[in-house]
């Protein structure tokens, strides 16, 4: 009686059940990235050659077929090969493409870049999903840049969850859909970095010719106050000039749009000369006071104050701008 209860209870419980979702099919994809060229940040674009894999249980559920190029702006298939070995079936395919990229230049010329591929089957995530091969997926290390060095390089799978159902009469309506990807990451650094000294140096000749104008005083403060008026408007005109012309010349390699480290730069020193010809108006104006008072040496002290603090803030920003630029 009481084995016969027990399996009573048994079968009652696996009656009760809920049933356990069949698991999903999936194969394991893998990528090498062959050749990587046409690095374009004006258009925000790459050109790549890739090779993909699948290795799958069944020949039914290879996934390259089922491609859909997420970022490509053209792509094409130039080889394609199918092998069975042993109980698994083995596919590589090459793809030459284009590929839109999200390049961010804020940093330029010490910018660090991250570019991708990704892949997404056209089988939803309840029918198909990827099993990355991260072991034998690599780039290949001849690859030659001419801006830029590779510098770090990952495959990955994520699922991506789209805000409708794309009439899919199985899926309840408004509940969405998630499809899953694969993701070709490759890390980038700038390595002509010498290309900051040649956009900047300008700039900081304006800016010691700025710093000189401080130096300059006399017991006749009119005239040495109107050739520090000339310095500065000199330093001045020098700074909008190359700020223009490189602003010009930034529209063909994408910097055109924000503010780059050299554009900071740029206006960092711009700022400190506007403080230079403010301080020479306010110095002046000190040692020709309209009331007869003319302390002299105050004015010398709120010259050499103003000069001092403005340089130590200069050099504090342009350095913290180019240490921000380096680490992140």
């Amino acid at each position: 009686m009481l084995l016969a209860g027990t399996a009573a209870t048994l079968a009652g419980l696996v009656a009760g059940a809920t049933p356990v979702r069949a698991e999903v099919p999936t194969c394991q994809l893998g990528a090498y990235l062959a050749d990587l060229y046409g690095v374009d940040t004006r258009n925000q674009t790459i050109n790549a050659d890739v090779w993909f894999w699948s290795v799958c249980a069944r020949p039914e559920l290879e996934p390259i077929e089922h491609f859909e190029f997420i970022n490509a702006t053209e792509h094409r298939q130039v080889y394609r090969a199918s092998v069975p070995r042993g109980s698994q079936y083995w596919t590589y395919v090459k793809f030459v493409g284009t590929f839109r990229q999200n390049f961010d230049l804020r940093d330029y010329p010490f910018d660090q870049q991250t570019v991708n591929i990704i892949v997404e089957d056209t089988r939803d995530e309840n029918e198909f999903v990827y099993t990355p091969d991260v072991a034998n997926s690599t780039y290949n290390h001849d690859i030659k840049l001419s801006d830029f060095g590779i510098t770090g390089f990952r495959v990955a799978t994520r699922d991506h969850r789209y805000q409708t159902t794309f009439g899919d009469p199985r899926l309840a309506h408004g509940t969405g859909s998630s499809y899953t990807q694969f993701v070709l990451d490759v890390a980038l650094s700038r390595t002509d970095v010498s290309i900051f000294v040649r956009q900047t140096w300008p700039v900081f000749v304006s800016f010691l010719v700025a710093m000189v104008s401080y130096l300059l005083w006399s017991a006749e403060a009119t005239p040495v106050l109107t050739a520090r008026v000339g310095l500065l408007g000199a330093a001045l005109f020098a700074v909008v000039l190359n700020l223009v012309n490189l602003r010009a010349a930034g529209d063909l390699i994408g910097t055109f749009a924000g503010t780059t480290l050299v554009d900071q730069v740029h206006l960092i020193t711009l700022g400190y000369v506007l403080v230079g010809v403010a301080t020479t108006a306010l110095t002046w104006w000190l040692a020709n006071r309209p009331d007869g008072a003319r302390p002299r040496g105050r004015a010398r002290r709120t010259n050499d104050l103003i000069g001092i603090v403005a340089s130590v803030v200069y050099v504090a920003l342009v350095a913290g701008a180019v240490a921000y630029a380096v680490v992140t």
